[in-house]
């Protein structure tokens, strides 16, 4: 009964997302429009040369789906160690939770998958919430906020070629929202970063 109604919840939360989106696009004039299908082919395109360049699996969300648009079910440890934990990095899309310094020369970025933010891009829903919290050179970050000072509005998104070396457990926080299964939050080094234009 709480399977079907947490299903019924994102369900409609994507269906009342998509309904907005559609609903605010017509009103904007022609020239905004061509500006954002420019900015989201550029990031399309961005992101794709980020992967071939770092020779990232970017389909590990798709097998964990069977290449069905959702999965329903906890994602397994076992099962995010055999897509992560492997000589390739992968390409991981969500949101900036946090940056902090991590010693004189790098920091950490925190990077929660979001659910919009990724079936906006046409990546499947998953029911585990997952993050990754990766260790950047200082330089790559600074770079990275310079060139895209607007990365944390809310149509915004990061793109993070990382190299995981472990899975551990996500600790949830009182605010958590529900989800299926334990949250899982992959530990290691980001090789690159692009910022995700969403509109």
């Amino acid at each position: 009964m709480l399977k079907r109604i947490l299903v019924a919840l994102v369900v409609i939360a994507i269906a009342a997302f998509c309904v907005l989106y559609l609903v605010h696009n017509p009103f904007k004039a022609s020239a905004p429009k061509e500006e954002a299908m420019n900015r989201g082919a550029r990031t399309q395109f961005a992101y794709a040369e980020l992967v071939k360049k770092e020779k990232a699996r970017d389909n590990w969300d798709r097998e964990l789906c069977g290449n069905e648009p959702a999965r329903l079910t906890p994602i397994l440890t076992m099962e995010l160690e055999k897509a992560w934990l492997t000589d390739q990095p992968i390409l991981f899309l969500g949101k900036v939770l946090d940056i902090r310094s991590e010693d004189s020369g790098s920091y950490r970025l925190m990077v929660d998958r979001d659910v919009f933010l990724t079936a906006a891009l046409g990546r499947p829903v998953l029911s585990t919430d997952l993050q990754i919290s990766v260790v950047c050179p200082k330089s790559m970050v600074e770079t990275f906020i310079a060139n895209n000072p607007d990365y944390l509005d809310a149509n915004n998104g990061i793109g993070v070629i990382a190299k995981i070396d472990t899975i551990e457990p996500l600790e949830k926080s009182a605010n958590s929202g529900p989800g299926l299964g334990a949250g899982k939050v992959g530990r290691g080094k980001a090789l690159d970063l692009v910022c995700l234009r969403n509109r």
